[in-house]
């Protein structure tokens, strides 16, 4: 029963874990559930975003790790930066100039990110309309880029601890996801 699943954060990838270890099959409803949640303040929204990477992170380690490459908009801007007229001495250009291959690159650069993130906000803001069947949220556009480099970073704390809060009470996440509880926060 539901006992064995009891000391688990993420209850329900365990459960469809054991399922198909069994032979059995998951199959994705077609229903979009809506789910409405009491306002939360920042830190409230701060720690479920982390328990949950974390949670992700302990039940699939690897995948985890490599998501960071699907973060749209983290990419194109590191690549911005790295891009940057700068000073380079390593090609023995003399001290205070650029060097051509810099020059050219950037503004490449800028198009190419440009590019990448006007995609990912129009990818992004024909997803939720797709499955909100709404365009309410269409004024918050600009909040994507903010979302992607906010996930990088949760993404990167996520590897910096194992506690969750969960429901009031701090949790240590163990090897397979099983929770020990902690003290309170």
């Amino acid at each position: 029963g539901f006992e064995a699943l009891v000391d688990f954060l993420a209850d329900d990838y365990q459960l469809g874990n054991r399922i198909v270890g069994r032979g059995g099959r998951i199959v994705i409803s077609p229903v979009v559930v809506e789910c409405r949640e009491s306002p939360k303040g920042w830190p409230q929204v701060w720690r479920h975003q982390l328990r949950w990477a974390r949670t992700i992170r302990v039940c699939q380690p690897l995948p985890y790790f490599f998501s960071i490459l699907g973060n749209a908009t983290l990419w194109p801007l590191l690549w911005l930066l790295a891009s940057l007229p700068s000073t380079d001495l390593s090609f023995n250009a003399a001290p205070g100039t650029t060097t051509l291959l810099v020059t050219v690159h950037f503004p490449f650069a800028v198009w190419v990110a440009a590019i990448c993130l006007f995609t990912r906000v129009v990818t992004a803001l024909d997803q939720q309309r797709r499955l909100n069947r709404s365009t309410a949220h269409l004024g918050f556009f600009w909040l994507v880029p903010v979302k992607d480099l906010l996930g990088a970073l949760i993404w990167a704390l996520a590897f910096l601890g194992s506690t969750v809060e969960w429901r009031g009470q701090r949790y240590r996440v163990r090897r397979g996801g099983r929770l020990v509880k902690g003290f309170k926060p």
